[in-house]
């Protein structure tokens, strides 16, 4: 009879393989966690969130569900910034641009920059007060992103 010690010496195991990571630029599914918002997983991934949109039409962005699995579409190809590093949305002097966040309303971003709904909706065509988390939208220019200086109050 030959020693169990040998024997335990020769015998392989196999072990389990992890799953595969899908390749780089692959799609692939995601599952919500608390916190999401369309616009967060669809940089953390590197898509556009209208792509991410597009691959989930079912799928409510102000009504996202804690654990529900959404599509992720394959990243698109890196297009090179123009030169100058300027924004690739064309803006007139004095103006600004800015991203839509969660929560925000043309209202209170108006307010926040001190203009008015009706110039935001003119310097970006506009043809309701309907937003997107991730939009970007022309702040047009005289709107400022800093509280106006008070002046002292004279007896």
């Amino acid at each position: 009879m030959a020693d169990p010690t040998s024997l335990v010496a020769t015998q392989t195991i196999a072990m389990p393989q992890p799953s595969p990571l899908p390749p780089p630029g692959a799609a692939t599914d995601y599952k919500i966690v608390k916190g999401d918002t369309l616009g967060t997983i669809a940089t953390h991934h590197k898509v556009t969130l209208k792509a991410l949109m597009d691959a989930n039409p079912g799928v409510d962005p102000l009504k996202l569900q804690l654990g529900a699995t959404i599509h992720i579409p394959a990243p698109a190809p890196a297009v090179a910034a123009p030169s100058g590093g300027a924004p690739a949305v064309d803006l007139s002097p004095g103006e600004q641009l800015y991203t839509v966040k969660s929560g925000d309303s043309l209202s209170a971003i108006a307010t926040a920059h001190h203009t008015t709904i009706k110039a935001l909706r003119a310097a970006n065509n506009l043809k309701t007060d309907a937003i997107k988390v991730g939009q970007k939208l022309k702040i047009p220019a005289g709107g400022t992103t800093t509280a106006p200086a008070t002046t002292p109050a004279t007896p």
